[in-house]
């Protein structure tokens, strides 16, 4: 009976083991089920980000060096197909003479040696080159070596560095041939980067001690708290930094040099580039002008109990300070001469260049206009040969200076115009025929004033031929006598302007002294300098009224040529060469050698429409005559 029960029971047992194994199969069916889902999905996701991917895919055997798969970017990038690209290895799609190369670092991208292999050539199905960046990582599919390659087009980026270091050659190439002293300096360790030759000549140094220097060491210690300052208003962009700062040379001298500094950040670091040009002389002149205007407004102070008079000064004063020459400076004098002395007649004559002659270059009250009276020798007159004032009070007992060819009847003072030692001139007063009534009390205020009128207009007129001599400086070579460049600049822009306003031509010639430095190292720097003198005034002489010449740097010069043809400019060119061959140098008595030039020209409008261009044109046409042998003209 028990066993009766206990088979009845197991069919039940059977069926209900049978379900719950049907139960977990179907559970892993759908768990299966699941993972395929899953997988599919993970392949599509893998699929769209291979094929989406902005760089270039490319899966590599490493047993077979041949391509698995590419990704749509890297058949864009070599111009094959997804199924070509299956079929192609390693050296098709890397040019034959750097496939070595590209091996060496596949090899070691391999080994784990290196991710990144920068800057191989790739070669796309068209033969032609591209450059790219290539990060690679190993990998074990089904047991086997891969490389899985990432490339990305570094084309555009060779280009632009390419560009870099050509515009960093030619920064290099201006940096060096500039006329003014330039460094770069590094704002937070005050170190000095580069320099150029202008600046080491400027402070003295060798280029190795001046990059080893501070910058405590090229200024005065009690400058520096302000020096400091001036670079941290500079770094702040504030303005009231000045132009103007006092230098040390190696020696210990001081000097003071215009400043022009320009921010730069390269690779993260603040750097200054600052250009520098030796202003000692124009502050020389400068604090001359200070020192003549401090003694003019001490005479002027003195005058000022003279209530009618010193408004005339002072009305002279400000006219005459305003003066940038004396041919504005003389009908003032004559003006408010003839306000300041009513009643009397005179002339007011300046030293010749020579100073062989003065001559008058104002005249008031019905002074004689006859030659004779208006040009005399320096010896002709009683107060330039005692160098002080000259009073003739009563004519017919004299003597009388023999520059009047026409003696007055009247009382007359001379009265000379002596700066720092040095003759400027004369002014001479007498009374009017018409006021003989009135001629002693005339002479008795000629008398009173006559000093500190003479030397009100003796400091005057010096501060006027200090500005000239200033304005001469700011635009003239002090060498060669020849326009500066900043003066070239300017005046080729306006010529241009001119040119393309009135739609007429200019010709530029860049010119160079063939083996100058030959004539340094044979004969000495002064011979060399002698060379350039000599050139400065064959120039000067040889140049139409319209033609300018300037000094460009060192031993090269620019002519620019107002409304010349490319031919006729050229012919100019040619005849300038030829003639220099002529000029005769001399040094220390000996005859130096014969010169040669150089030249390259450009035109204005057929080879440029700016300054820059065409000096860049005529300066690569300069290039090739001195290449082609010297002494030539090369126009391009």
């Amino acid at each position: 009976m028990k066993d009766k029960k206990q088979n009845q029971k197991k069919p039940a047992l059977e069926i209900k083991l049978l379900k719950d194994r049907i139960e977990k199969l179907e559970k892993l069916a759908f768990k299966h089920k699941k993972i395929v889902e899953e997988l599919r999905e993970s392949k599509q996701r893998f699929e769209a980000i291979f094929d989406g991917a902005i760089d270039g895919l490319l899966l590599a055997d490493l047993d077979t060096h041949k391509f698995n798969i590419g990704n749509r970017k890297i058949c864009e990038m070599l111009g094959y197909e997804q199924d070509e690209i299956k079929k192609l290895g390693f050296e098709d799609i890397h040019p034959k003479e750097a496939l070595a190369h590209v091996l060496e670092q596949v090899g070691k991208q391999a080994a784990g040696e290196i991710t990144m292999a920068k800057d191989l050539p790739v070669k796309r199905k068209n033969g032609s080159i591209f450059y790219a960046d290539i990060a690679a990582s190993p990998l074990q599919i089904g047991g086997k070596p891969f490389l899985l390659g990432i490339f990305r087009d570094i084309t555009e980026r060779k280009k632009t560095e390419e560009a870099l270091k050509e515009s960093e050659h030619k920064f290099r190439t201006i940096f060096d041939k500039a006329t003014d002293g330039m460094f770069l300096m590094d704002l937070e360790t005050r170190k000095f980067l580069m320099c150029n030759a202008m600046c080491l000549q400027m402070l003295g140094y060798a280029e190795e001690e001046f990059l080893n220097l501070e910058i405590s060491a090229i200024h005065l210690p009690e400058d520096l708290p302000s020096i400091f300052e001036q670079i941290a208003r500079f770094i702040r962009g504030e303005e009231g930094v000045r132009p103007d700062v006092r230098f040390r040379r190696k020696d210990g001298s001081p000097f003071f040099s215009d400043l022009s500094p320009s921010l730069v950040t390269l690779a993260g670091r603040k750097l200054i580039l600052v250009v520098l040009k030796d202003i000692t002389e124009r502050k020389k002149t400068e604090e001359e002008k200070r020192q003549v205007t401090d003694k003019l407004n001490i005479l002027v102070k003195k005058l000022e109990d003279k209530n009618t008079q010193n408004i005339i000064l002072g009305e002279m004063r400000e006219m005459l300070q305003a003066c940038s020459t004396m041919e504005e400076a003389a009908p003032i004098i004559r003006s408010l001469m003839e306000k300041l002395f009513p009643h009397s007649e005179g002339a007011l004559f300046m030293m010749s260049p020579s100073r062989s002659d003065l001559e008058s270059v104002a005249r008031w009250g019905g002074f004689p206009e006859d030659v004779d009276d208006n040009v005399f020798a320096p010896e002709a007159c009683w107060a330039l040969r005692r160098g002080r004032t000259y009073l003739v009070e009563n004519v017919s007992v004299g003597p009388l200076c023999p520059h009047l060819k026409h003696p007055p009847s009247t009382a007359y003072i001379c009265l000379p115009l002596i700066a720092k030692s040095d003759v400027l001139g004369l002014l001479h007063l007498r009374c009017r025929q018409s006021q003989i009534k009135s001629e002693e009390n005339l002479i008795c205020d000629l008398k009173d004033m006559a000093v500190i009128l003479s030397e009100y207009l003796s400091l005057s007129i010096a501060n006027i031929q200090l500005n000239e001599r200033l304005a001469r400086e700011s635009v003239r070579d002090p060498l060669t006598g020849l326009f500066n460049r900043r003066f070239m600049i300017e005046s080729l822009v306006r010529e241009i302007k001119r040119g393309e306003r009135n739609q007429t031509p200019v010709g530029i010639i860049m010119a160079d002294i063939d083996h100058f430095k030959q004539f340094n190292d044979k004969y000495g720097h002064a011979a060399g300098d002698n060379v350039l003198i000599q050139m400065g005034g064959f120039f000067k002489a040889g140049l139409r009224g319209a033609d300018i010449a300037c000094r460009y740097g060192g031993e090269e010069f620019v002519f620019f040529l107002p409304e010349s043809s490319a031919e006729n400019t050229f012919k100019r060119a040619d005849q300038i060469r030829e003639e220099v061959k002529n000029l005769k140098v001399h040094h220390g008595g000996e005859l130096l050698a014969s010169i040669t030039l150089s030249m390259g020209i450009s035109t204005y409008p057929d080879q440029g429409s700016n300054a820059e261009d065409l000096l860049g044109v005529a300066d690569a046409a300069l290039y090739r005559a001195k290449q082609e042998g010297r002494d030539r003209v090369i126009i391009d």
